[in-house]
């Protein structure tokens, strides 16, 4: 039965057990006779049968329903990233054509952006170089990388103050006030590379993947500079504030050398969980990874375990190292390695790499086109100095 034949059904026993009750209420002893109970003990089978059938029905309409609004969704989505699809397509066409023609014509004039003597790169593009810098660069996977939609301010909270459990006495006075959630802002900078030329010559060849070089020469370039501001280059007053500056370090025994007893210290420093196995890893250049190798432990064995595994990286202490050139190397009062939970360190990048690319006289006249990117960031260590440190750093014996 439809869903309409069972409401009308329960309706039309709902109203036979009506008239069976009123004919009693008329008469003087108001009680039912025993044809009239067992009718109504009938009738009330019968409505409860048909409350369970109308109940399954409706669930099942409900179910169709919902799976027909899911199936419409998905379709829709399907339809919109068709379109996108699409237009990502044509805009890559459009700048493939824009780059081997050296012209603007009036399919890069629609489907390209175009700013002064610049043309903008596709969105599709700048998406890739977004998706490049977060699965291609160790160090971009450690930090606390952030990808905001816009350039608003952006505020990282944190606990700061006094956070002991303490027993409740009574008549003691609450300390209200002693914790409280602050917020860390962390901005937006713009920052750009210099222009950086390319041959028409790589351009001439119809199979050369030209997009997938830009890809991957900006990528790597921005990922290079980013991680360079955030280590060791940037300053609070100029965007992007560094690292390497801001964490508190142990003083190594040497000006020239790391010892096991230095690593062990720094590894103290950190307080859990932030120096827990999972969570914390060493940060260091390729050359101190290279004099670490040869460090060994009290009883002779090296501290550097190399990974067994493709992909898994290398351990000491049973913590990951973190290779990244920018660190500085090991020399007098220099800090050259870092420990602890390098996701405290907060990256952030808007989302949205600009590329500009330029076909004026200056680079023609050495047969190349000009590309530059710019992109919009800003970096902050997330901790309250004196309530808890979650990074530490080596830092060695002045001279």
């Amino acid at each position: 039965m439809t869903i309409k034949e069972l409401r009308e059904k329960r309706a039309a026993i709902l109203e036979e057990m009506r008239t069976i009750t009123s004919a009693a209420e008329q008469r003087a002893e108001k009680d039912l006779t025993d044809d009239e109970a067992k009718t109504l003990e009938e009738k009330r089978a019968a409505l409860k049968k048909v409350y369970t059938q109308l109940a399954t029905a409706e669930e099942l309409e409900a179910q169709d329903k919902r799976a027909a609004e899911e199936r419409a969704k998905a379709e829709a989505k399907a339809q919109e990233d068709k379109t996108k699809s699409k237009e990502a397509i044509s805009e890559l066409r459009a700048f493939a054509n824009y780059l081997r023609e050296g012209r603007i014509t009036e399919e890069t004039r629609t489907a390209l952006t175009t700013e002064n003597s610049a043309v903008m790169i596709p969105k599709e593009i700048s998406q890739q170089i977004i998706l490049g810098l977060q699965g291609q660069f160790e160090l971009m996977s450690k930090l606390g990388l952030r990808i905001t939609p816009h350039a608003k301010t952006f505020v990282e909270p944190i606990l700061s103050g006094d956070m002991t459990l303490k027993r409740i006495t009574v008549g003691a006075a609450n300390d209200e006030g002693a914790a409280a959630f602050e917020g860390i802002e962390i901005k937006a900078y713009d920052y750009r590379l210099p222009v950086i030329p390319i041959s028409l010559t790589l351009l001439d060849g119809s199979d050369a993947d030209i997009q997938g070089a830009i890809v991957a020469l900006l990528t790597e370039h921005i990922a290079r500079g980013l991680t360079n501001l955030a280590l060791t280059g940037g300053t609070a007053s100029d965007g992007v504030s560094a690292l390497v500056p801001k964490v508190l370090t142990t003083t190594a025994a040497s000006a020239t050398a790391v010892s096991y007893n230095d690593l062990v210290d720094l590894l103290a420093k950190v307080k859990a969980p932030h120096s827990s196995q999972g969570v914390a890893s060493w940060l260091m250049n390729s050359a101190t990874r290279a004099a670490l190798m040869k460090v060994l432990d009290q009883n002779g064995r090296p501290i550097f375990i190399e990974s067994a595994r493709e992909g898994e990286p290398d351990r000491i202490l049973g913590r990951p190292v973190v290779i990244d050139d920018n660190m500085p190397d090991i020399g007098a009062s220099k800090v050259p390695i870092i420990f602890g939970d390098l996701k405290k360190y907060i990256l952030r990048i808007v989302q949205g790499v600009k590329v500009r690319v330029y076909q004026e006289e200056k680079f023609y006249k050495d047969n190349c086109i000009g590309v530059q990117a710019f992109v919009t960031a800003d970096g902050r260590l997330i901790a309250k100095t004196g309530s808890y440190e979650p990074l530490a750093g080596l830092k060695m014996k002045a001279s």
